[in-house]
């Protein structure tokens, strides 16, 4: 915010009265001196004012042949008291003159400071902006990843859920492999049976062995049935593990993602902020070196 003045016109034309009253001449520096406060740039202008409001003195001398003699000899003492006050003035002047470079050198030095923190404070804007934009980028193929997590994990879950059926047929084909696991077993007594008596005709040995065969290939295959079921249940439980794993690690990627973007953002509004401190304070600068 601009600083407001602490010295008027009223407190420069009291000040200035005050002196000429004393027989002392108004300069910038006795009325900064005697106010205590103020700039020469400030303090300047309002002089000039009440410079120009003050009544001037006669010049003007009335030559005639009574007084001629008289006025030539104060003459050269006009001429000296003119110049002196000419001579006071331009010293004056020149004073208040290097009072101002001084102090328009220290407003341009200010000035080309705060430009520099700008840039510097619109670089750093920049790189942040470029920082969030990537993470934004990150955040977009983390979510995607996500997406692509969960849709394997609903298929290992549809999976899981057929596997489960099937283990629930288990307890039939465990029954199918027992019930035919007895039926060879009472095959071969009987085959036994029939051959101990023989009174089982060729055929029916022939028929009997045929049965038991079909009945050993059955157990074989069921067993085999049996295996490869338990083996696909553990490769599938295996699967939806680790796709639970990836799940949980992607989300944790997500969420630092997302404090790490809030963070940014939050660091380049205060950098918004001080960025604009800084123009508001060049554009002070500026007004007081073109006063």
């Amino acid at each position: 915010m601009p600083r407001l003045a602490t010295i008027t016109q009223d407190h420069v034309n009291a000040i200035a009265n005050r002196l000429k009253s004393t027989g002392t001449k108004p300069t910038v520096r006795l009325i900064i001196a005697e106010h205590g406060s103020g700039s020469p740039g400030t303090v300047h202008p309002m002089l000039k004012n009440w410079e120009s409001g003050q009544p001037q003195q006669a010049t003007g001398i009335t030559l005639s042949p009574v007084l001629m003699r008289v006025l030539q000899e104060h003459f050269g003492q006009e001429v000296a008291r003119a110049t002196a006050e000419v001579q006071s003035q331009l010293a004056n002047s020149e004073e208040t003159a290097a009072d101002l470079a001084r102090e328009n050198k220290q407003l341009a030095e200010q000035l080309e400071e705060h430009e520099d923190n700008i840039g510097q404070l619109m670089d750093a804007n920049a790189a942040l902006q470029g920082r969030i934009d990537q993470l934004e980028r990150d955040l977009a193929t983390a979510r995607e990843e996500a997406l692509t997590q969960r849709s394997g994990a609903e298929r290992a879950h549809t999976e899981l859920a057929k596997l489960e059926m099937r283990l629930e047929a288990m307890p039939r084909l465990e029954a199918d492999l027992a019930s035919a696991k007895a039926e060879a077993e009472s095959e071969r007594r009987a085959r036994t049976a029939a051959e101990q008596t023989a009174a089982v005709s060729t055929a029916q040995r022939e028929h009997l062995a045929e049965r038991v065969t079909d009945n050993k290939l059955r157990i074989e295959s069921l067993e085999t049935q049996l295996n490869t079921s338990q083996e696909r249940e553990r490769r599938q439980v295996a699967e939806l593990t680790s796709t639970r794993v990836a799940i949980e690690a992607g989300n944790a990627r997500l969420e630092q993602a997302e404090r790490t973007i809030s963070s940014l953002r939050e660091n380049l509004a205060a950098s918004r902020s001080s960025e604009r401190q800084a123009i508001e304070t060049t554009a002070e600068l500026r007004g007081k070196i073109a006063a």
